[in-house]
């Protein structure tokens, strides 16, 4: 036996279930995206905080400065032996209402020429 209005009910679950599908996919795409920005962000931070190390100028208040202006915050910054080593962060917000931290390090210097 066959209940009318039956293909209306399997539609519309089809339909929500595809839109489920797609809000997961676009939270998944949204979360890879922030962490190539984070790592993209932490490279230019590292690298600009090693240079001006290497001008006598505070690196890792330039190294905030750089992460800030991307709507990062810089979690950790050392310089040693003139390598900076930077971590940044940030909390995302998700569509289906989990939330996260993408955090991301990177580290730049000068190599030293040791062929004299």
């Amino acid at each position: 036996m066959h209940e009318k209005g039956s293909g209306t009910v399997l539609a519309s679950m089809l339909v929500s279930a595809l839109v489920f599908a797609l809000v997961v996919l676009s939270s998944v795409v949204y979360v890879e995206t922030q962490k190539k920005n984070a790592q993209t962000v932490a490279d230019s931070s590292a690298i600009a905080a090693a240079e001006k190390f290497r001008n006598g100028i505070p690196a890792c208040d330039v190294a905030r400065e750089i992460a800030e202006a991307e709507f990062f915050e810089v979690t950790d910054c050392t310089i040693t032996a003139g390598i900076a080593d930077v971590t940044v962060s940030r909390e995302v917000h998700l569509i289906i209402g989990v939330n996260g931290v993408v955090t991301r390090s990177a580290k730049a210097g000068a190599l030293c020429d040791n062929s004299d």
